[in-house]
């Protein structure tokens, strides 16, 4: 049991992880199983392609005819009882392999942008939880810091009013922020492991500590017209044109050539030759080639639909960080004289007595409320910083 224990705790240290966000998310991308199932798809399309310029393989046939019930072995009885071998082969006209083999090329395209949207998007949302764990965990330092101005001013307000300095509303108030602050702290302990959790998902590893600068970022310029979902929708196009030209080109059928040699008993072996091929009079070949369009067009349509979408959602996430770093500024201006104020007066104990201590925890309640109101506005910048890498197609 204790030999079990060990090697878990020793399992628990080996898959625990600290260090930046961008060493984070190399680890990550080099270890996620979705980005491991694309790339193997990609290998895959590799074989697809060989597959696409492969002639089918050739049929053989073997057989008997006039098969005697009453003598099965019997094989001269009768002049068209024969043995037979026979050889079929699909070949293939009018190009059609290559056209398969581009379709098969375009489909490895197609998985290698998937690829390339699917690491962008995993980046985006390592950052996005990376940078909301730095600033719970400071949130919950910051209550812990208060905690213990509070809990001085507890003890001190309570001595005061047992001498009879100050009002029993005083220590209650205290105690009562007390109990404000233990349950913030409470949710957010429970925020951090929940956020801690989501990026353990997408690592495989379990982060302890995450560096990253909060200071503000440059804006990244976008270039929708090179992001892997516009590239990706743009290969479905030119996938579909090839699909159109593979279909308009089996207007012209394969042929299958057949070749058998027949045995006799006690007389002439002899061989036979036909050639048979598809005889396209259903117009199925031009109503594949209509849907290959169609798909083709509504294509075009989403792809324009697809980058108006992405210009205001990256619009809309920097006014956003204009907005949410403008408010911080703010609020940190505004703490600067209410944590002067706290600072100096909880420091006096001794002329606690001689000031109004409801007011004084008024303004640690106050301050308090600024400061998580700009670590909010901080983290709401950094989430819109981080959404916008994705949007941008640009993570550094």
């Amino acid at each position: 049991m204790i030999i079990r224990t060990f090697i878990f705790s020793i399992f628990l240290i080996a898959s625990s992880f600290s260090g930046t966000l961008d060493e984070i998310t190399k680890n990550a991308l080099n270890r996620n199983f979705e980005i491991k199932e694309i790339q193997k798809s990609i290998d895959l399309s590799e074989q697809d392609i060989i597959l696409s310029d492969t002639w089918k393989n050739p049929i053989l046939s073997l057989g008997v005819n006039d098969i005697q019930f009453n003598n099965p072995l019997q094989r001269d009885k009768e002049a068209m009882q024969t043995q037979f071998i026979g050889l079929s082969q699909v070949i293939p006209t009018n190009g059609k392999l290559s056209k398969k083999t581009k379709i098969a090329q375009k489909d490895k395209e197609i998985a290698q942008l998937l690829l390339k949207e699917k690491k962008l998007n995993l980046i985006s949302k390592i950052y996005e939880y990376g940078y909301s764990i730095i600033i719970t965990q400071k949130k919950i330092d910051l209550i812990n810091h208060y905690q213990k101005n509070t809990k001085e001013l507890e003890e001190v307000a309570s001595m005061l009013y047992e001498n009879g300095k100050t009002k029993q509303i005083v220590p209650l108030n205290a105690k009562l922020l007390n109990s404000k602050l233990q349950t913030q702290k409470e949710n957010l302990i429970f925020k951090l492991q929940s956020l801690k959790l989501k990026l353990q998902e997408l690592t495989y590893e379990d982060i302890q500590d995450i560096e990253a600068s909060l200071e503000k970022k440059e804006y990244k310029k976008a270039d929708i017209n090179n992001h892997p979902t516009i590239l990706k929708l743009q290969k479905l196009i030119e996938k579909q044109n090839s699909i159109a030209k593979f279909q308009n080109a089996k207007n012209i059928p394969d042929v299958k050539v057949n070749f058998g040699y027949f045995q006799r008993e006690d007389r002439a072996d002899y061989t036979s030759i036909s050639v048979s091929f598809e005889l396209p009079v259903r117009d199925i070949e031009e109503i594949e080639v209509t849907k290959a369009n169609y798909k083709a067009s509504m294509l075009q349509d989403r792809i324009k639909t697809i980058k108006q979408l992405f210009i205001t959602k990256i619009q809309t996430l920097q006014k956003k960080m204009d907005k949410s770093y403008k408010n911080y500024e703010i609020l940190l201006h505004d703490m600067g004289s209410q944590k002067d104020y706290i600072g100096q007066n909880i420091a006096l104990h001794a002329e606690l007595g001689h000031m109004n201590s409801i007011d004084l925890i008024q303004n640690i309640n106050d301050s308090i409320n600024l400061e998580i109101m700009a670590l909010n506005e901080l983290e709401s910048y950094f989430s819109a910083y981080s959404q916008n890498l994705y949007f941008t197609g640009v993570t550094k």
